[in-house]
């Protein structure tokens, strides 16, 4: 797992241990994972460039319980989760089946 906080990334992952790596900033943690979890409101996630969630010509899963990519080239391209509300196009897409 890779975490990314400017404040207590580093501190965190030294409390979780052995496969905890922190990273210097939002992109080079969302470009490491598999499936991106926003856990804190970080306004420097809506920043992170649509191309580090991509891998090849797909995209990892991304969940927003804040909403935070609301708005951003991210939610309106990628298959993003805000919780409570399901996956953003998940309705077109299983209409359009």
């Amino acid at each position: 797992m890779t975490l990314a906080d400017p404040e207590s990334a580093r501190a965190a992952a030294e409390a979780l241990g052995r496969g905890v790596d922190a990273a210097s900033d939002f992109e080079q943690a969302i470009a490491r994972a598999d499936v991106a979890v926003i856990t804190t409101p970080w306004p420097e996630i809506r920043e992170v460039p649509v191309a580090a969630f991509m891998r090849g010509s797909a995209s990892i899963p991304v969940i927003d319980p804040w909403g935070l990519l609301k708005g951003t080239a991210v939610a309106a391209t990628l298959n993003v989760v805000f919780l409570g509300r399901g996956a953003v196009g998940s309705i077109r897409q299983r209409v359009a089946v």
